[in-house]
């Protein structure tokens, strides 16, 4: 398999599980709140954000792996991280436009 195929492969894998791993630690802290009785446990929680989180994730490390000239790890990880906070940035500032 050429280089560049392979790196493209290994980023949308590495763009896929790290947002799935973030937004499943997200989830679970978020769940750790005040709770009603009959409401989702924090474990649950963060697997239902995990899941709506990784395929963006995905997205995000195909299109940066295909779009960076310099490729190196760390620049990914770097990019997927700015990607996942300006993701729940955007999520916060939805949310908070559509209950005002």
């Amino acid at each position: 398999m050429p280089s560049k195929t392979k790196y493209v492969l290994l980023s949308l894998l590495l763009g896929f599980l790290v947002f799935a791993a973030a937004g499943f630690l997200a989830g679970a802290y978020l769940g750790t709140g005040p709770k009603h009785p009959h409401a989702f446990g924090p474990v649950i929680i963060g697997a239902i954000i995990a899941a709506y989180t990784a395929p963006i994730g995905a997205v995000v490390g195909l299109i940066s792996a295909l779009v960076i000239k310099n490729r190196t790890w760390k620049k990914m990880l770097l990019i997927l991280g700015i990607a996942f906070v300006l993701m729940v940035a955007g999520s916060i500032l939805y949310v908070r436009l559509l209950i005002a």
